[in-house]
């Protein structure tokens, strides 16, 4: 279903009046709504109902999304910086190209979700659960990665490094943690890392692999 800016706008409104407790509020149901390309920079969703929604490009910077349901939502290249997305449910959500950006992720449901290419620097993601998402290519830079499930990281070498179920990211550059198994010693030579700093990212990355073997991430 499509809106129009003013039904959304009565939406948001009523919505806010269901936060205030208030009996002519309504809770914002956009379950399957198409919402590609819509601004709602600053809007109050706050356990609000996405499931499936369409928000793909969408302005969402600094929206209050926390606890809402989007299950199955597309945020593909939609602006969720500085948003509020604390114990939400994104299972299953396609977030490829988006940027979370020192958005508030602490506690959110990120099973499954697709985050390849996504920049989620500075982001919160205490506390997250990364299980089985897809994280290929996602810039992960200064975020907070404590209590995650689903991920380990690795700060004290020359590039950040972390690794899922499915990829490992050192620096710039994503592999499968087979492939990283393979050419971490090529790759490390390539980039002018010391003989430590290779034989650390090393021990990361067959670490990783060990932990994946083991159903650890």
């Amino acid at each position: 279903m499509t809106y129009t800016k003013e039904q959304l706008s009565d939406i948001l409104a009523k919505h806010l009046a269901w936060l205030q407790k208030d009996p002519n509020g309504v809770k914002a149901d956009l379950s399957g709504a198409n919402l590609s390309e819509a601004d709602l920079s600053w809007a109050n969703l706050f356990g609000a109902n996405l499931f499936g929604a369409n928000l793909s490009e969408a302005d969402l910077s600094e929206a209050n999304l926390s606890g809402a349901n989007l299950f199955g939502a597309n945020l593909s290249e939609a602006d969720l910086s500085g948003a509020n997305l604390s114990e939400a449910s994104l299972s299953g959500a396609y977030l490829y190209g988006a940027n979370l950006s020192k958005a508030n992720l602490y506690g959110a449901n990120l099973f499954g979700a697709n985050l390849s290419g996504a920049n989620l620097s500075e982001a919160n993601l205490s506390e997250a659960d990364l299980s089985s998402a897809n994280l290929f290519g996602a810039n992960l830079s200064s975020a907070n990665l404590s209590r995650a499930i689903g991920i380990i990281f690795f700060s004290g070498g020359k590039d950040f490094a972390f690794a899922t179920k499915s990829v490992i990211k050192i620096g710039c550059i994503s592999k499968t943690p087979e492939d990283w198994l393979k050419e971490y010693k090529a790759i490390g030579k390539a980039r002018s890392y010391t003989d430590l700093q290779i034989k650390a990212y090393g021990a990361f990355i067959k670490m990783a692999n060990a932990y994946i073997k083991e159903g650890l991430l």
